[in-house]
């Protein structure tokens, strides 16, 4: 998961991190791959009430960056060749 309440902490390799954002829900970067692997759209931009999951211009990430970060946080999931993802929408 890379999404939290405001003010709620992550973990991330078994060590507690502090909140990113102490009001309102936020996304964990080094987490989030974007659902590249999982879904062909980003489900936060899917599933949330207002506009508020965009895309952060500062931090634009590749396929193949997010593909390995999917691998690397989910090692018990096979994602296979021919997984779903916005980039291939």
């Amino acid at each position: 998961m890379a999404i939290y309440e405001g003010g709620q902490a992550w973990q991330m390799d078994g060590e507690l991190q502090p909140a990113l954002n102490q009001e309102t829900f936020y996304i964990v970067p080094d987490k989030c791959t974007e659902c590249v692997g999982f879904f062909g759209r980003e489900q936060c931009a899917t599933v949330c009430p207002v506009d508020c999951c965009i895309a952060d211009p500062d931090n634009v990430e590749r396929e193949a960056e997010l593909l390995a970060r999917a691998r690397r946080l989910h090692p018990d999931l096979e994602i296979g060749a021919d997984f779903p993802s916005r980039f291939r929408n």
